[in-house]
């Protein structure tokens, strides 16, 4: 017979130190309004702004934009 950490009262976790792990094995999964795919979209749009610059140039612009950003 096994116990599964669900049955187990507030009271009981926390004399048994589970709290942590009950957290954990009850958390929600993540759920993304920016998904990956809306990441590539838009940095390809921002590429293709500076794609006649050099390589070079796109980073040095990109670094800058990077450090305006961090304000």
């Amino acid at each position: 017979m096994s116990l599964n950490i669900n049955d187990l009262n507030p009271e009981t976790l926390q004399k048994l130190g589970l709290v942590q792990e009950h957290k954990t094995i009850n958390r929600k999964p993540r759920s993304q309004t920016f998904t990956k795919e809306h990441v590539r979209s838009h940095a390809l749009k921002v590429l293709a702004v500076i794609a006649g610059l050099s390589q070079n140039e796109r980073e040095r612009i990109l670094q800058h934009a990077i450090k305006i950003n961090g304000v």
